[in-house]
């Protein structure tokens, strides 16, 4: 074993002694350069162009590559070129001065690896970034010529002593401005961290991904304090094969920074955790299975917007203190009184303005055969309270507000019922626990639900309080919604107990439509007349439309018709095992396919009809209503329910066909309604 050194800038593999950059030819190398039980030293700036090895396999996490840079007498470098994979057998150590950072360059065609094979001690080597702005370029130009960084560990049962989580990047310790320490352009990162807190990244790193495949990894953990314009970025990003619960996590004290922080364009197989409210999302595929734990999950109220969330129903509820713009939840199996988005402190937005939930789409493909997608689920009723308000006291008033969404019923559930009206339907939209300063408010919904299971299906807009005692007026707003079901035993829009004190008034609770849903008797009133169920201060219901069917276009439409349309592989036979008999596919084969296509989002061989503007545009179309007594009777002289009433079935053939967008087609213009 040979401890090398540099005398000069050059290349790693060079062994005339006139040019090479090392002290000595003393190494395992060929020539004498640095090679296997070898550890490297640099001072200079050295590049890789051939396939080179260095390191002790040490049975501790050691440096056998370390790179200083004070700025004077130290100026290391390691850049790795097209062609060039170096092999480090042991840690990577950098120290940089505060004012002179150590680059690790990565070039498209390059390959930097940590590499654990040959350690007789189950072991796991670090990429250590000592120096405060030290750092990791990867700089691939495209998606067929990629930048790699790997971390290798063998095989049991071949290597009794491989690791069972990979490599690990780690930032320093540190205060004051801080720059991006991981920076990746059409990189793939390959088998960095584990399960649990086997983190593939740890401290102070501020990832900056773009265009990024990371493949067999645990999660990305950013801590530590923004300053200056530090970043976190993950833009056009694809977790395949992930291994830990939360494949992002990004938590901080004080944000002094202008730096961006987002997450867009990404296709992500497991969970994120972001622990501060400034998260920027856009354009997402997110899947919550394996884990247990949700699909996002903040402290702050951070913005979810215009994604695809794959996940389960706890019954606990994951998803808290979020806000949702333009998302679709494609809640596959799950459990019985499931719920969405629950928190057992506050949960809400002390802006009553602003919507919480705004332009979601609730689609409940449930069924028990769903396995080769990652999840399994049994067939079962009725979903619980999609989402649930704080079972603690907030200090002061917060609002939880649903606006413009809707909920289709459970695709799977009672095949008896033929490919049309099988399925319950989601349980309540809310349910308020009754707290003082828990304000609740839905408008321009459309939701279905019936009484499939007589234990959860008991309400299907706004349950109040379920455990406690709810103020006057605790349900703010309740208007201009559509509440529907394909059986004639449907639910109460509004629900309350009867020993409950007037929680609904007249100037928040009106101009609604019900189809199929059970009626009642109001408070001062003989007959039923109402879709409501509770006290109230005066009359409610002003403008309603009761059992008005709104002849909607499709309301058949979800992910699994829209994907058998694209298929073409939709029929009209008898249902049976999962499908029609005309049909190829079942539902759960279907659903693989599907997520499957979407999340080919950044590949090269993407089909551009299957996106999620597509996917929406086409359910939504579905729920518009084609009967004229919705059109304009809602407050403010709008069509009741989340979709613009239209006069005709065929308003948008494309959506009708179930076609996205087609190479050479034109993008056909849908409209719904949504907040601002």
């Amino acid at each position: 074993m040979a401890a090398l050194t540099t005398i000069r800038d050059g290349n790693w593999s060079d062994s005339d002694p006139e040019t090479t950059p090392w002290a000595a030819l003393t190494g395992q190398g060929t020539g004498g350069v640095p090679g296997n039980t070898d550890t490297a030293t640099l001072t200079h700036a050295v590049t890789v162009s051939s396939t080179e090895i260095v390191g002790t396999s040490p049975t501790t996490s050691t440096a056998v590559l370390t790179i200083n840079n004070n700025g004077t007498t130290t100026l290391g470098a390691l850049t790795i070129l097209n062609g060039g994979t170096l092999s480090v057998r042991g840690q990577i150590t950098t120290n940089g001065s505060a004012g002179s950072r150590v680059k690790i360059q990565v070039d498209a065609g390059g390959e930097l690896k940590i590499d654990s094979t040959l350690a007789t001690a189950q072991v796991r080597y670090q990429i250590r970034l000592v120096g405060i702005n030290d750092y990791i370029n990867l700089v691939g130009t495209s998606i067929s010529s990629r930048a790699r960084l790997t971390s290798v560990v063998g095989t049991q049962p071949n290597n009794s002593n491989a690791a069972t989580i990979g490599a690990q990047i780690n930032g320093p310790t540190f205060s004051g401005i801080v720059k991006n320490l991981i920076v990746s352009r059409f990189s793939t990162i390959t088998f960095f961290g584990g399960t649990g807190t086997s983190y593939a990244s740890y401290g102070a790193t501020f990832p900056d991904f773009e265009d990024t495949i990371l493949d067999t990894c645990g999660t990305f953990y950013t801590a530590g304090t923004f300053y200056g314009d530090s970043v976190v970025r993950y833009l056009r990003c694809k977790f395949i094969n992930s291994i830990a619960a939360n494949i992002i996590i990004r938590t901080s004290n004080v944000l002094n920074t202008t730096g961006e922080r987002s997450i867009k364009n990404c296709v992500c197989d497991n969970s994120i955790g972001w622990s501060a409210s400034d998260i920027d999302t856009d354009n997402n595929i997110v899947s919550g299975y394996p884990a247990s734990s949700g699909v996002v999950q903040t402290t702050g109220l951070g913005l979810i917007k215009n994604s695809l969330l794959i996940l389960p129903f706890a019954n606990s509820g994951a998803e808290i203190n979020n806000r949702y713009d333009d998302v679709y939840v494609l809640g596959i199996g799950g459990a019985t009184n499931a719920r969405f988005a629950s928190s057992s402190s506050t949960y809400g937005d002390p802006d009553a303005n602003t919507p919480v939930f705004n332009g979601l789409i609730f689609d409940f493909p449930n069924t028990s055969s769903v396995d080769g997608g990652g999840w399994t689920g049994s067939d079962w009723g009725d979903h619980g309270d999609l989402i649930q308000s704080p079972s603690s006291n907030p200090a002061s008033p917060v609002t939880t507000s649903l606006w413009y969404s809707i909920a289709l019923k459970i695709y799977a559930g009672n095949p008896a019922d033929g490919y049309v009206s099988r399925g319950f339907g989601p349980g309540a939209a809310f349910t308020g626990r009754g707290n003082a300063n828990t304000i609740m408010k839905m408008k321009n919904c459309t939701w279905y639900n019936d009484d499939g299971n007589a234990a959860l299906g008991s309400h299907g807009g706004i349950n109040v309080a379920e455990a406690a005692a709810s103020p006057i007026g605790a349900v703010a707003e309740f208007f201009n919604n559509i509440l529907y079901s394909k059986r004639t035993s449907g639910v109460p829009a509004l629900k309350a107990p009867a020993t409950l004190t007037n929680p609904f008034t007249p100037a928040g609770v009106h101009h609604n439509a019900s189809w199929n849903m059970i009626t009642h008797n109001q408070p001062g009133s003989s007959s039923d007349d109402t879709i409501y169920y509770g006290t109230t201060t005066g009359t409610i219901g002003d403008g309603d439309l009761i059992s008005v069917d709104p002849q909607f276009v499709d309301d058949e439409r979800c992910f699994v018709k829209w994907v058998r349309v694209l298929r073409g592989d939709i029929g009209t036979g008898a249902w049976s095992a999962g499908k029609r008999a005309d049909e190829t596919y079942t539902d759960a084969e279907t659903i693989v396919f599907g997520l499957a296509e979407m999340r080919k989002a950044l590949d090269s061989d993407f089909d551009s009809r299957y996106t999620q503007a597509a996917l929406k545009a086409y359910v939504r179309e579905g729920f518009r209503p084609t009967n004229s007594a919705y059109n304009g009777t809602g407050s403010g002289g709008v069509t009741i329910g989340a979709v613009e009433y239209t006069s005709s079935t065929s308003s948008t053939t494309a959506a009708v066909k179930g076609i996205g967008r087609r190479p050479g087609m034109s993008r056909v213009a849908l409209s719904f309604r949504r907040a601002a």
